[in-house]
């Protein structure tokens, strides 16, 4: 069936989503309502109306099997230049990017990849090695309860450097508001609190050092949702929304004191942080790489060499994104990454 007969069977919104090749486009829509159609049928008219390539065209997708459709449905339209167009998931783009761009990667050495046993037994032995007080060492039916912890930062995209460095900047933020609240707090919270509260804000540090685009710093989060019960306590008369704050973000402590409740996880993922930095040494030493490094050494590599990150933003110029919602960190910094040339002047040509 050609381009024409396919459009014709549209509706109304999935024409309109075809049709809007330029910047950024958000569409809408559940199940069975027509997504590999409409991504497919958008790729041909991308092609049909611009001077692009199909290889210039990225589809990402999050399972094999949607890939392969994709493209299936993709060969039906154009023909065999379907499979030129870069359709992938986002492990194996991330793949195909460390195979292809080798100098940026484990300073050219060939890595293999790692099965989980590989994986397990690197991140046993760590966690073995763990003193007994550590936040990280306890056990349920033999098996360490925080074992996938790693996998977890890697798919927020950090290394272990930045999550260390967002943990020190929260820590600032922590230091300098906890003494003012837990004074505040120390009384009985009455009307008069949310004006004691207003004047906390200015010393809470809002932003930090740390450039990642897909964090929002702790600060601001932190002044953010004091001013918002601040306002909500004004507006309904009431002090129940700054006995709602308190309890959601504090504690008491032994000495009876009020803490952040975070200061529990803030500990936890330093120790995690070490153990993260122990796993990417043994694992670099065995010349291996994780499922999840396909994409988080592509994040750091688009970071810090802008000769990869320039060679790609000026090959992919269309990309597709299926599924977004299920989008982690990681997966959004690359997005990010790909999307931020100057070029584009903040309108980059991506549909999710």
């Amino acid at each position: 069936m050609d381009f024409q007969t396919r459009y014709e069977k549209l509706n109304v919104a999935q024409k309109q989503a075809v049709d809007q090749l330029d910047g950024p486009v958000m569409v809408i829509a559940g199940p069975g309502t027509g997504k590999t159609e409409l991504l497919s049928m958008r790729a041909a008219n991308i092609l049909r109306q611009t001077d692009v390539l199909p290889e210039n065209i990225l589809c990402l997708t999050f399972t094999d099997s949607g890939a392969v459709a994709m493209q299936q449905r993709l060969s039906q339209i154009i023909g065999p230049a379907a499979y030129k167009v870069a359709i992938h998931t986002f492990h194996s783009f991330g793949s195909e990017i460390i195979n292809q761009n080798g100098q940026f990667f484990y300073h050219g050495a060939q890595f293999r990849p790692a099965d989980e046993l590989n994986s397990y037994e690197i991140l046993r032995e760590i966690f073995d090695e763990l003193p007994h007080h550590s936040p990280l060492a306890s056990k349920q039916n033999g098996e360490y309860t925080h074992l996938t912890t790693i996998s977890e930062l890697k798919k927020s995209g950090l290394t272990s450097d930045e999550l260390i460095s967002i943990l020190d900047a929260n820590d600032k933020v922590l230091n300098a508001s906890e003494p003012l609240l837990a004074e505040i707090f120390a009384s009985r919270i009455s009307k008069t609190t949310a004006e004691k509260l207003e004047q906390v804000a200015p010393h809470v540090p809002k932003d930090s050092d740390i450039a990642l685009a897909t964090i929002t710093p702790l600060g601001r989060v932190l002044a953010d949702s004091l001013a918002a019960a601040c306002d909500h306590a004004g507006e309904s008369g009431s002090t129940k929304p700054i006995t709602a704050w308190r309890d959601a973000w504090m504690k008491k402590s032994e000495s009876g004191e009020f803490v952040f409740k975070t200061r529990d996880r803030q500990s936890k993922l330093r120790a995690a942080a070490t153990v993260y930095e122990q796993y990417l040494v043994r694992m670099h030493r065995a010349q291996l790489y994780d499922y999840d490094d396909m994409i988080l050494r592509v994040v750091h590599a688009l970071d810090v060499f802008p000769e990869l990150r320039l060679n790609l933003q000026e090959k992919y110029q269309y990309i597709m994104v299926d599924e977004f919602q299920d989008t982690n960190l990681a997966q959004m910094r690359i997005l990010t990454s790909l999307t931020s040339s100057s070029a584009h002047e903040g309108n980059p040509n991506i549909l999710v």
